[in-house]
Parts: structure tokens; C-alpha cells; sequence
């Protein structure tokens, strides 16, 4: 899905410089959608790359969240 954010916003570009409106918004809406999906998969990945996180380090807050910085 990230690849389709990115094919998708190219292709919003090239509809707009050659002035089709409906390619545009087609585009734009697919590209929405891949950046939701692209979101939706980085959240379902965020509890195992945190239990990872935790077990390789000491830096954590009192809630046992890691602290990147």
C-alpha cells in the first residue's frame, strides 16, 4: 500500500497538468485510501515492534511505554 500512495499521487499530478478533473479526484481518493491502509497496518504492527522495543532496552517511562527520545 505504500507503493500505491505514491503511484497514486503521481498519477493526481499528471491528471492535473493535463487538466482532467475526474482522474484527479479518482486519484487522490485512491491514494487516501492506501495511506489509510499504510496507517491502519503501522498500528497493527506498533504492539509487537514496542514488545520488541521493551526487551531490548531499560528506557521506559512508568506506564512501561518506550521512550524513543
Amino acid at each position: 500500500p505504500h507503493q500505491c500512495v505514491h503511484e497514486a499521487g503521481s498519477r493526481a499530478i499528471a491528471a492535473h497538468l493535463s487538466g482532467q478533473k475526474d482522474e484527479v479526484l479518482a486519484a487522490l481518493r485512491d491514494m487516501e485510501e492506501a495511506s489509510d491502509e499504510v496507517v491502519t497496518r503501522l498500528k497493527e504492527l506498533e504492539p509487537a515492534y514496542k514488545t520488541a522495543i521493551v526487551a531490548t532496552t531499560t528506557i521506559t517511562d512508568q506506564d512501561n511505554d518506550v521512550m524513543l527520545f
